[in-house]
């Protein structure tokens, strides 16, 4: 990678447009934050793994990275949750976060591996991206999708639903743990 001086980028900066530079913060806002937010999702599955389990975080930390794909992963917490929770209601209310989950992971995989294209003014005006969710990676198929503020406005309410996703994780964990107390002394270290 080549290191540009900050003349150089001065240079740069100067042709893109004051619109255009507003646009850039707010694609890099909004798609950070679903970022971040689908982060902190993620930490709860590893927590809810654990419990699961009945495991230390450091063993759950393992079996997670071991699990190589998110599919795997949630397939797996899918399947101790069907075996552990006896509970019809709350099995049911996680079984539905975790597909909604499924589908947040792909947009944050669109976000986080897309390739974002912009215009000689500076606005981004496309993401290219492979769809890895459901396929090999010798079968996968690029699609692009066009930036524009119905794009920004877009992800702006999957981020709303995938915060409220994460509300419902914490949620349904905690209630569960109050009914299996036994389970929150497992996951100390």
């Amino acid at each position: 990678m080549t290191m540009h001086s900050k003349e150089e980028m001065n240079r740069r900066d100067a042709f893109i447009t004051p619109d255009a530079r507003k646009q850039q913060i707010e694609v890099h806002r909004t798609v950070g934050l679903y970022i971040i937010v689908w982060s902190t999702v993620e930490s709860l599955l590893i927590g809810l793994l654990g419990h699961l389990l009945n495991t230390s975080k450091a063993n759950t930390q393992i079996i997670y990275t071991g699990l190589r794909s998110v599919r795997q992963r949630r397939g797996t917490i899918e399947a101790l949750i069907k075996h552990n929770m006896a509970n019809d209601a709350l099995r049911k209310r996680l079984l539905s976060a975790l597909q909604a989950f499924k589908t947040s992971t792909a947009l944050r995989n669109k976000l986080a591996h897309g390739q974002f294209g912009f215009n000689d003014q500076g606005f981004y005006v496309s993401v290219y991206y492979y769809d890895l969710e459901d396929a090999e990676l010798d079968n996968a198929t690029a699609t692009s999708e066009p930036i524009n503020q119905k794009w920004i406005d877009k992800i702006g309410d999957e981020l709303r639903r995938l915060s409220f996703l994460e509300e419902e994780f914490g949620k349904i964990t905690d209630a569960w743990l109050v009914r299996h107390p036994q389970k929150r002394q497992a996951t100390r270290p």
